[in-house]
């Protein structure tokens, strides 16, 4: 099922004539099978009437229907439930009321963690400025992490209809226009947790095409949240949990207007105060149109997207398609965008890209005017350039990638991937440093050598641009066999580009003198360096490397 298809059972019009627990039961099920039959899904769970209805929704739905209804080829038993319980420790009695929420899952049989936030890093929580942002965001990078512990790759959130209206109302108060008053998602990427390895878009490797002979995988996997109580009313789940003799815990803090803009709204929603054009139907059914707009939208670049001979060359983290005008220039403007959007997103190191921002890339790269185009656009990074081709101008051929580094990216984009490393330390021997996500395009990692020699001694291991330097001083250094795999691997990538790909550096302690040790996608290392091969080499030092996630054309779709 399509995503657009189950995100339009967050719409209470498809239910008609359901009760709620058919129909929350239909979507769990359509949920759960578009997602591959996990065998467990995660519930976020704050103790509030929302949360605690979804877990009794989710147990009920599973004790009530029939044992096949739960079983396909990808899975004989229905998915099981982790609820995960967040102690933000912002009340002194958090603790306990923690302890309440996980005692009354047990008793639905719902297993259940309590994950306490760590507020180190920002001091005493009641004092900080931005303390509900700061929040957030340790809410969900806790969550993801325990999601990632348990190999749970989808996380169920009870936020519903009040909650729907509520966000539209905040977002059209803070400025938002078109598509950003489509609301809350049915479905999404885990938020807050950029650079999460097996939460942000990671974990399960695909191949991707390259140049290199030991092909270097494309990342895919990571944890998505989903919403299967945005077709229901707050006052719905009140009625399921008292019917279903469900305790609920509500924190005080929420009915408080002085405490958040949120609560502030929520009032003022459930009062008559404000005029009949912002009342809770109104914002739902803007929400609603917004959503399937964005949807239509999304649907038609994917599809132009597939269809157009686009090439990802993952070693150079370059892009390249061809296209004519014609299917171009009966596309709209807004499409253009959302197409041109999709295929920068295959080298971007940015983490968004505004389709307000791509008017101008939209006239160089879609445009058939080839005497006031410019050489090339930059836009979120990436460098757009048109290859000349006058002898056709019915087609145009256009590459794209990571443009050049500035001086204070590459002082800045230097990562650390293993600290200083001393001999002898037994009580802890070698293994792989964590995946770490550099230049918002490449994961790596690396493992030391077994028995790490002297000349490594105190070494630190880091990831930065590679630069002209660093080609000028190792081939001074490089004898003829190696120098001779190098050229060769340098040759994969043609002229600057090389300078935007990622250069693995041994920095020594002693004189804070650099050396490069293995340039990642283009499958070089020095003596004493190997690709992913510890096992069979423990007295190498070892590097694996991963391209982020992107959304492949079909053209070159392995899945």
């Amino acid at each position: 099922m399509k995503v657009q298809s189950l995100a339009r059972l967050s719409q209470t019009a498809v239910y008609p004539r359901l009760d709620i627990r058919h129909a929350f039961a239909i979507t769990l099920h359509a949920l759960w099978r578009n997602h591959g039959s996990k065998l467990r899904l995660g519930l976020a769970i704050s103790g509030g009437v929302d949360s605690m209805a979804l877990a009794s929704l989710c147990r009920e739905a599973i004790d009530s229907s029939s044992r096949s209804a739960w079983t396909d080829k990808y899975s004989a038993t229905p998915p099981g439930f982790t609820a995960f319980i967040v102690n933000h420790k912002l009340r002194s009695d958090s603790a306990h009321e923690a302890q309440k929420v996980s005692s009354e899952l047990s008793r639905l049989g719902i297993e259940s963690r309590i994950l306490d936030l760590d507020w180190k890093a920002y001091g005493d929580p009641q004092r900080v400025n931005n303390m509900e942002s700061i929040a957030r965001k340790l809410r969900y990078r806790a969550l993801g992490h325990a999601c990632h512990e348990q190999r749970i790759d989808t996380l169920l959130l009870g936020h519903h209809r009040d909650d729907q209206a509520e966000t539209v109302m905040m977002r059209m108060l803070a400025g938002y226009r078109g598509s950003g008053l489509r609301g809350i998602k049915f479905e999404a990427a885990i938020p807050e947790c950029a650079g999460l390895y097996g939460v942000d878009h990671s974990g399960d490797a695909e191949l991707g095409e390259t140049r290199t002979q030991a092909p270097n995988p494309v990342e895919e996997g990571g944890v998505r949240i989903a919403r299967p109580l945005l077709a229901f009313d707050k006052e719905q789940l009140v009625s399921i949990c008292q019917q279903n003799g469900v305790r609920w815990f509500e924190d005080r803090t929420n009915t408080d207007v002085t405490v958040t803009m949120r609560n502030t709204i929520r009032s003022l929603l459930s009062s008559d105060a404000l005029p009949r054009a912002l009342n809770k139907s109104r914002l739902l059914a803007l929400a609603e149109n917004k959503a399937s707009e964005r949807d239509a939208l999304e649907e038609t670049a994917t599809n132009m997207f597939d269809a157009m001979d686009i090439k990802l060359d993952i070693s150079a983290g370059e892009a390249t398609f061809t296209l004519s005008a014609e299917p171009i220039s009966m596309m709209g403007r807004i499409e253009q965008a959302a197409l041109l959007r999709k295929i920068i997103n295959l080298v971007t190191p940015a983490r968004e890209v505004p389709l307000m921002s791509l008017d101008r890339a939209i006239e160089y790269a879609f445009g058939f005017d080839l005497e006031t185009s410019p050489h090339a656009v930059q836009v979120a990074g990436v460098d757009i350039q048109r290859v000349p081709n006058r002898s056709a101008a019915v087609y145009r051929t256009v590459t794209l990638c990571r443009r050049l580094p500035t001086s204070k990216e590459k002082e800045t984009l230097q990562l650390t991937l293993c600290p200083p490393v001393h001999l002898g330390n037994e009580e802890q021997p070698a293994s792989w440093t964590q995946w770490q996500l550099w230049d918002g395009r490449y994961w790596l990692r690396v493992h030391p050598a077994a028995s790490p020699s002297a000349a490594t001694q105190g070494c630190t291991v880091r990831v930065r641009f590679l630069d002209k330097a660093d080609i000028a001083d190792l081939r001074k250094s490089l004898v003829s066999g190696d120098g001779n795999r190098f050229d060769n691997a340098l040759h994969l990538v043609k002229g600057n580009k090389r300078f935007t790909c990622p250069a693995l550096v041994v920095t020594r302690s002693s004189d804070n003198t650099e050396k490069v040790v293995a340039l990642p996608f283009l499958g070089w290392s020095a003596d004493g360096w190997s690709q992913n091969d510890w096992d069979e080499h423990p007295d190498h030092w070892t590097w694996d490397v991963r391209y982020k996630h992107v959304d492949l054309p079909k053209s070159q779709d392995t899945g």
